[in-house]
């Protein structure tokens, strides 16, 4: 079976409350994976959200996403 692998990069920001809000696709692939990769971020349970002196705030990164998809 031959594989192909794609890779997305996704800007998230976790709340206060340590939700992933926001989900955004910074390089597409394809419309599917894009919706698949924004399905995964949005099932995720709760992160530790940021703190800035003692205090939660709210943090934006970059994840990379990674599709390995094999053909038949």
């Amino acid at each position: 079976h031959a594989s192909c692998c794609f890779f997305l990069r996704e800007i998230k920001v976790i709340n206060k409350n340590g939700k992933a809000v926001e989900p955004l696709i910074v390089q597409s692939v394809d419309p599917l994976l894009d919706k698949e990769a924004i399905r995964l971020i949005n099932s995720m349970p709760q992160w530790k959200p940021g703190e800035e002196k003692g205090e939660p705030v709210r943090v934006r990164f970059t994840m990379p996403i990674n599709f390995r998809l094999h053909k038949k």
